[in-house]
């Protein structure tokens, strides 16, 4: 995806809300869209590595994070693809 498709995808999801004062989760670190744009490779390259390590693979991640904003856990796996 290009820059401009990932900001008009991201902008597209709505309001996401944001953490708790002093909580941080994963998607916390995605929730806007600077930060979704700045770390969303780091994020998605996380949910890769905890998938590589269960024997269930991705779909017990999106079970677990995805299950937050369905629609942002698809967007992140599709705008940062495993890097080469």
């Amino acid at each position: 995806m290009t820059r401009d498709e990932i900001v008009a995808a991201y902008v597209a999801l709505g309001p996401l809300g944001e953490d708790l004062p002093g909580e941080r989760t994963l998607f916390g670190r995605v929730n806007t869209l600077d930060m979704f744009l700045d770390r969303g490779q780091e994020v998605a390259d996380f949910f890769r590595i905890i998938a590589a390590d269960r024997h269930d693979g991705m779909a017990r991640v999106r079970a677990e994070f995805g299950d937050i904003h369905p629609a942002l856990f698809d967007l992140l796996m599709r705008a940062y693809p495993p890097a080469s």
